[in-house]
C-alpha cells in the first residue's frame, strides 16, 4: 500500500506538471483538485458451474475426472467478497461550463473474482458383522462426501474517468455524477480442489470405526484480462477550516459508487454484477 501511495502522488505530479505546461489545456481547462482516496468494494462474485470451470481451466485433471452424482444430498456454497481499493485523480474545471473531469488512477485489492462450490454426501449399507456368541447381526454403514472447489482471484489497475458536479456551500459539499473506468487483471490465479471423504459406523455405536481421507488440489495462472464499470460517485466534502489556507483548501472527501461491472475471464463470457465501493480520503483545491 506505501508503494502504491508513493506512486500515486508521483502520477499526480505528473498529471498536475503536465498539464500546466500545455497552453493548449490552459486556455479550456484549469486544474481546481487533488484527491487521495482508500476504501473497499463489496461483491461481483460470479456463481460458476463445473462446465464453466472445466472452460476457465480446461488443463485441471480433478475437473476433468470429476464425479457429481444425481443422488445423494447437495449444497451449493456462497460467500461474500470484500476487496481493498484506492484511487488518485486530479479534478479539472472547464472554464466555459460546470462540473469537474475527474482523471485518476485506480487500484483494487486481490480477491474472490467467481467461485463453485459442490458439496455430495451419500450413505450406505457397506457391511455386516454377525457375533460369534450371540448370532446378532450388526450393520456397517458407510458415508462418503464428496466435495469440489474452484476459487478465481486477481488483482485490477487501470484507469478512471469522471465528471461530478458539486455544491458550493462555505463548509459542507455534496457531490454527484457519473463515471467509467477499465482495467486490467494482475496476479490472475484459480484454485482447483477436492475433498473426498469416506466414513463407516456401526448402527448401534455414535464412533467412527474408520475414516478415509483424499485430499487433491491445483493451482493454474491466467493471462491478462479485461475489466470495464460504469457508476454513479456520490458523497460530501468536509472543509477542515477556514481561517489557515492549507485547512481551507483541504477536505475530507467521502465518495460512494454504485456499480455495474463487466468482466471478462479466462476462456469464459464476460460476467455482469452490480458492486459497492466506499471510499474515504483527503482533497486538496487548487
Amino acid at each position: 500500500m506505501k508503494k502504491f501511495i508513493l506512486i500515486s502522488l508521483s502520477i499526480v505530479s505528473c498529471f498536475t506538471s503536465q498539464a500546466q505546461s500545455t497552453d493548449s489545456l490552459k486556455r479550456k481547462w484549469k486544474i481546481s483538485e487533488a484527491t487521495l482516496l482508500l476504501g473497499s468494494t463489496r461483491g461481483g462474485i460470479a456463481q460458476l458451474s463445473m462446465e464453466d470451470y472445466q472452460q476457465i481451466v480446461p488443463e485441471s485433471l480433478i475437473l476433468k475426472d470429476a464425479i457429481v452424482p444425481a443422488s445423494g444430498s447437495q449444497k451449493q456454497h456462497g460467500f461474500g467478497n470484500t476487496t481493498g481499493a484506492s484511487s488518485i485523480n486530479v479534478g479539472l474545471t472547464p472554464k466555459s461550463g460546470v462540473g469537474i473531469l475527474r482523471l485518476g488512477f485506480l487500484y483494487q485489492g486481490r480477491g474472490a473474482t467467481s467461485y463453485y462450490w459442490h458439496e455430495t454426501s451419500q450413505t450406505g449399507l457397506f457391511d455386516t458383522l454377525t457375533s460369534s456368541a450371540t448370532g446378532e447381526t450388526f450393520l456397517i454403514d458407510s458415508t462418503r462426501s464428496e466435495t469440489y472447489f474452484a476459487d478465481t482471484r486477481m488483482e485490477h489497475v487501470g484507469l478512471d474517468v469522471s465528471m461530478v458536479f458539486n455544491t458550493h456551500y462555505q463548509r459542507l459539499n455534496f457531490f454527484g455524477g457519473f463515471g467509467i473506468s477499465g482495467s486490467a487483471s494482475l496476479n490472475s490465479k484459480t484454485v482447483v480442489s477436492h475433498v473426498a471423504m469416506t466414513e463407516f459406523e456401526q448402527d448401534y455405536a455414535t464412533y467412527t470405526l474408520q475414516q478415509n481421507n483424499v485430499v487433491e488440489t491445483e493451482i493454474f495462472k491466467h493471462k491478462s484480462t479485461f475489466q470495464g464499470q460504469l457508476y454513479i460517485p456520490m458523497g460530501i466534502d468536509l472543509t477542515l477550516g477556514k481561517k489557515r489556507p492549507i485547512f481551507a483548501h483541504s477536505a475530507l472527501h467521502l465518495e460512494f459508487r454504485p456499480t455495474l461491472r463487466f468482466q471478462q475471464l479466462t476462456n469464459s463470457n464476460v460476467q455482469t454484477s452490480v458492486v459497492s465501493s466506499s471510499f474515504l480520503g483527503l482533497k486538496y483545491r487548487l
